[in-house]
């Protein structure tokens, strides 16, 4: 006797499991190869096989007596192509839900139908004898479920801000659960649930960090897949968004003066051909100072020896200024030495003698070249900025500080780090800073 299901076989594993479930044989079986094994419970000796065209048929002794009833699974791949009786001309479909048993002699007219087939666990193939001694054989069909397999990839998530994304599964038996990492570690501050495979939490630490996830289906098939979630720095910034945003602080003249100073700012312009002012001490259109981006790059000027602030000989211009990209900007003197420092790197430098003129100074503005005129008041991103007097806190080429609060000595330095939509603002030294528009906090792209 035997039963023969037509799979798409590929390279699969044969599995045979009696009526109580307990697998009586496991192995791959390539096609056109046999194996024989025994079934303790009834001492038999059974054979299962694949032919050359993926054909599986499970054979029991021609005297086969007592009922028994055995499941024959075929792994990973359960995509039926059909089935037909070895003795018959019965042919299934895929994805039927039917089946019957049959005589294996064909001369034999007995049929006896049977329904409940499970839509995707394999069914038992029932082995049993009949009047006649004729034996008989099982034949059913189902809906066979592809491997089990993970799918999908993760998205980066951000510090500080709630992470929720999960892989799928398909194949194998629904439901599919539990899911777990087995390997690695989620970003600190994630939790996996064992449920839905959901990846949640509030990611506490930047970086990449790399694990294995695995889920199991309802027949205890496992799939796994190595991935990895990105976790950015929640890099904040202050967003000035064009006139009339700027940030003021109260401050006597001169601020620069003669001295030694340091004015720095970690931040980005959105239209690099525009005027955008950065730093500025200026009370009048003519005179003070004032850091800022124009025509693609980055400027210095200085009202300085009863010059005006627009003379070139006096000013610092250098350095390609690309839209949206982040840049440290410093300019120092230690003396008479006037340097332009982008990233850490001296990109021009000036020995200028005198004072910086900055007749009735009153405050020091940010996002603005000057602020009594709205000049340079253009849509840019300021991470931080830092003023150090009476210190040049770089002489060669540095590594820029990633904080405000990194700077020690400063006489005014801030971190625009605060709450998102943040509009309020004061510095490491207590100066507040009037909002004399709508700057807000705001995640840098």
């Amino acid at each position: 006797m035997g039963w023969v299901g037509a799979f798409n076989y590929g390279a699969c594993t044969v599995i045979v499991r009696d009526q109580a479930y307990n697998a009586l044989f496991s192995a791959p079986i390539g096609l056109g190869d046999s194996a024989n094994f025994t079934d303790p419970t009834f001492g038999l000796e059974l054979t299962i096989s694949v032919d050359s065209s993926g054909n599986v048929t499970l054979t029991a002794p021609a005297d086969f007596q007592p009922s028994q009833s055995y499941s024959v699974i075929v792994a990973p791949n359960y995509n039926v192509a059909g089935a037909q009786m070895q003795n018959g001309a019965l042919s299934v479909s895929a994805g039927t839900q039917q089946g019957a048993c049959f005589a294996e002699d064909s001369s034999d007219a007995d049929v006896v139908p049977f329904s409940g087939l499970h839509p995707v666990i394999p069914q038992p193939i029932l082995l049993t004898s009949i009047p006649g001694n004729h034996t008989v054989f099982g034949m059913r069909s189902g809906t066979f479920a592809p491997p089990l397999t993970i799918i999908g990839s993760l998205p980066s998530g951000r510090v500080g801000v709630s992470y929720s994304a999960a892989l799928g599964a398909q194949g194998g038996v629904t439901p599919y659960t539990p899911w777990s990492v087995i390997s690695g570690e989620l970003p600190d501050g994630l939790a996996i649930d064992p449920i839905t495979g959901l990846i949640y939490g509030l990611p506490t630490t930047s970086g990449t960090f790399s694990f294995t996830v695995q889920v199991k289906d309802a027949i205890s098939d496992t799939a796994t897949k190595p991935t990895s979630i990105n976790i950015v720095a929640n890099d904040r910034a202050a967003r000035f968004h064009g006139a009339p945003d700027a940030l003021t602080t109260p401050f006597a003249s001169p601020i620069l003066g003669s001295s030694n100073f340091t004015v720095e700012c970690m931040a980005m312009v959105d239209a690099s051909d525009a005027i955008n002012g950065l730093v500025s001490g200026r009370a009048t259109n003519t005179k003070g100072w004032a850091l800022q981006i124009q025509d693609g790059s980055f400027h210095w000027r200085q009202a300085i020896n009863g010059d005006l602030i627009d003379n070139e000989a006096n000013a610092l211009d250098g350095g390609l200024a690309v839209n949206n990209t982040l840049y440290h900007i410093a300019v120092t003197r230690q003396v008479n030495l006037f340097t332009l420092w982008i990233n850490g790197v001296n990109t021009v430098q000036k020995t200028i003698v005198g004072t910086i003129d900055e007749p009735d100074v009153t405050v020091l503005a940010l996002g603005t070249s000057f602020f009594l005129t709205a000049e340079g008041e253009n849509p840019l991103r300021m991470k931080w900025f830092a003023l150090t007097l009476g210190t040049a806190r770089y002489t060669s080429n540095f590594t820029p500080p990633i904080s405000a609060s990194a700077i020690t000595g400063s006489t005014s330095a801030i971190d625009f780090d605060g709450p998102l939509g943040s509009t309020t603002f004061t510095d490491y030294t207590g100066r507040i800073w009037t909002n004399n528009g709508a700057v807000d906090i705001e995640l840098l792209p």
